[in-house]
């Protein structure tokens, strides 16, 4: 049994950041498409938007990237210049976002401040971190989201199934979503909901 007290601060947030060949690997795949929108859920100190500033990304119009983290989103707005793309950086929460557009699904384009609802494409590295070690409020989150596509839920769903889950009920028809996903995701029981719901889109 691991305990709060026992695990870094970086394991408490999520805060594992992606290597640049891997995000070059995915930026260049969600590029392929063309996107004129890209999603960016949780960007941590802008490692994707780094890669998306070195790659031919001229159809990308407007990206959107979330981070929790005051101190990271100060360095992923910093990173932001790097790409000709208009990118907002959003010191927020994604799931309380994306909880709030989830009645406007899939209807509407028009979100907060101007944020669109739908993307062409999501790219990114989910925060992996464990249902006990999540506030009460991001847990009472978390059991929302899983109601309101009504999906199973235990209490040993990991961070990064919720992201997951989320980012899809943002992509568009045909659109294309990378994200870094450990390989649990084809076995453990807490992410079977996620593997329905893939499995339904």
């Amino acid at each position: 049994m691991n305990f709060i007290a026992n695990e870094s601060p970086e394991k408490l947030r999520g805060g594992y950041y992606t290597d640049p060949d891997i995000a070059n690997f995915l930026s260049r795949w969600v590029l392929a498409i063309k996107p004129r929108s890209i999603l960016e859920p949780s960007c941590g100190d802008g490692a994707f938007l780094d890669s998306l500033g070195q790659i031919n990304a001229s159809s990308v119009r407007q990206i959107v990237a979330f981070e929790i983290e005051a101190a990271e989103a100060a360095k992923a707005i910093l990173r932001s210049h790097l790409t000709d793309s208009a990118v907002t950086v959003v010191h927020a929460d994604y799931i309380d976002w994306g909880l709030s557009t989830l009645d406007q699904l899939p209807f509407s384009d028009n979100g907060l401040d101007e944020i669109p609802i739908l993307f062409d494409a999501i790219l990114g590295n989910p925060p992996y971190i464990r249902y006990q070690y999540l506030s009460n409020d991001q847990q009472l989150s978390m059991q929302r989201l899983f109601n309101h596509f009504q999906l199973r839920f235990t209490k040993h769903t990991n961070l990064w199934v919720a992201f997951i889950v989320l980012s899809l009920a943002h992509l568009r028809a045909e659109g294309r979503l990378a994200m870094v996903v450990p390989a649990e995701i084809l076995h453990v029981l807490h992410a079977q909901s996620l593997r329905d719901f893939l499995n339904a889109q």
